[in-house]
């Protein structure tokens, strides 16, 4: 593919020495040691930093040990299971509900190189890159920005161009693709897959839909946290959002939401790759549209992806609490019939896997007892 990628592909080592002269100088860096807890002399540790050269040496001696450090401070601990799904000598498309901005594919990625798996290359919202800092440290991870500003008609050609990148990547960089589900973080617990990223998957291909999509090695994974990280910003923004219409971000928010992700308590941490989308499911899929609507395949996966995250959603005691709170609020009627008051959308963040979980394997048995045995 002769397309030149440079304004989005990760960086590579000529521009790692550049990058780490800015990382390094910057204020926030003292805030992420701090809060950390690494205990290491700061202008030492800056010294370090601007002796970097490459990118492989920035993600094994900084990187890893960063992420290393908040798992192990704020968590009980990250599990994983369905990593049989994979084989280690293929790519995949990763596509993942997201509950925090950075940790979802970061710990990730750490999980895959204790497990002898290789890392995989990280989509993320080009608002991240407002804050330079952020910016430079993504793109030194293996991290590529997904442009969704500027005119509908710059939005259309930067998504063709991501498209193109995200296939270049994985059938001729021959690397793994880890992408959240939807255009930002799920706020209230009820993770949904966008069909408008699906439709993106396609934009700039001349295959079918089904040889498209199944040249990606769809995967879905689900991500589930004890405790929500920036679960109160989360809250508030849906309820200032049902409140006045809109929410208005404040400056630096995103960068603050990065910084509370890494540094709040989390409880517990579970990771399920699910089952790999199959060709014959894409076939199914691709067969919705024999109505004429083309809209109607790409709905299909993102419902198949859906199906796939709820049930592997590990369900945590906060998720149950929370669900059987609501129970008890709906039997005795002390839930307003419009609008959601702020406790409620606290519960709701928590209870809302639940109540998916209990859909979608309902719906698994219902399809199950309408399909004719062979």
């Amino acid at each position: 593919m002769n397309i030149d990628f440079s304004d989005i592909e990760p960086y590579d080592d000529d521009h790692a020495a550049e990058a780490m002269h800015y990382i390094e100088q910057h204020p926030f860096l003292d805030m992420i040691l701090d809060g950390l807890k690494l205990n290491v002399d700061h202008e030492q540790f800056r010294a370090q930093v601007r002796s970097i050269r490459t990118v492989e040496e920035f993600q094994s001696q900084y990187m890893k040990m960063f992420v290393e450090q908040i798992m192990k401070n704020t968590s009980k601990g990250v599990t994983i299971e369905g990593l049989d799904q994979l084989d280690p000598t293929r790519q995949y498309l990763f596509i993942s509900n997201h509950r925090d901005i950075v940790l979802d594919a970061a710990m990730l990625d750490v999980i895959f190189v204790q497990n002898d798996f290789p890392t995989c290359e990280i989509s993320f919202g080009d608002n991240l890159l407002s804050d330079e800092f952020v910016g430079q440290i993504a793109r030194c991870n293996r991290m590529f920005p997904i442009h969704r500003t500027g005119s509908k008609r710059e939005q259309y050609e930067r998504l063709i161009k991501t498209s193109q990148y995200i296939h270049y990547a994985i059938n001729e960089k021959r690397v793994s693709v880890w992408i959240a589900q939807r255009n930002g973080r799920t706020k209230d617990g009820d993770d949904r897959t966008e069909q408008g990223l699906m439709k993106m998957f396609a934009m700039g291909q001349s295959d079918s839909f089904v040889d498209c999509m199944d040249s990606l090695h769809i995967v879905p994974i689900a991500i589930s946290y004890e405790i929500e990280p920036c679960a109160e910003r989360k809250v508030r923004e849906i309820y200032i959002r049902q409140k006045e219409g809109h929410y208005e971000k404040e400056k630096d928010e995103d960068m603050r939401s990065v910084i509370e992700g890494a540094l709040q308590d989390k409880g517990a941490i579970h990771y399920t790759i699910c089952r790999p989308i199959e060709r014959k499911e894409l076939e199914a899929c691709a067969a919705t549209a024999n109505d004429g609507d083309k809209n109607k395949p790409f709905l299909s996966l993102a419902n198949l992806i859906d199906s796939r995250i709820h049930l592997g959603y590990h369900l945590h005691p906060t998720n149950i609490n929370a669900y059987n709170v609501l129970q008890q609020w709906k039997q005795f009627n002390l839930i307003p019939e419009e609008g959601h008051t702020m406790e409620e959308l606290r519960m709701l963040l928590y209870a809302n896997p639940v109540i998916n979980q209990k859909k979608a394997a309902e719906a698994l048995k219902v399809n199950s007892e309408n399909t004719p045995n062979k």
